[in-house]
């Protein structure tokens, strides 16, 4: 019982355990920043900085993956309508509704916002993290 309790205090320092306002998020996180606070701060700064990394890395592969899809999705479009001019017919026009249209502009906007907002908190704690460890 306490083995597990120990090693799971120690697993504590390997990710980020703040919430919303860069506090201590938790009962671990409490008892750790209360026990060593440097210590706790030092190790937020290292799990914020990982963070921040895996979060900007998993978006660059999101939207490198989006834009592939969106090349291929073109090609296969162009094809589409190369097979159909062989076989005598005519493609239809289509455009989307000014609905539709309007949404995908919000869901983009959404999402450009959500990662604005997610990179101010890392900073923001990243840069308490570093005045509470006594980082420079």
């Amino acid at each position: 019982m306490l083995l597990t309790a120990v090693s799971t205090f120690a697993a504590a320092e390997d990710k980020n355990n703040l919430g919303g306002e860069c506090l201590p998020r938790g009962v671990l996180a409490k008892a750790k920043e209360k026990i060593n606070p440097v210590s706790f701060w030092r190790s937020q700064v290292s799990a914020i900085n990982n963070d921040m990394k895996n979060y900007d890395e998993r978006r660059r592969w999101e939207d490198l993956s989006e834009r592939q899809e969106s090349e291929k999705q073109a090609l296969e479009q162009k094809q589409y309508e190369e097979n159909l001019a062989l076989a005598g017919v005519k493609p239809m026009e289509f455009t989307l509704d000014p609905k539709v249209e309007r949404e995908l502009a919000k869901i983009r906007a959404d999402r450009s916002r959500g990662d604005v907002y997610q990179m101010q908190w890392y900073m923001k704690c990243l840069v308490y993290s570093k005045i509470r460890a006594g980082i420079k």
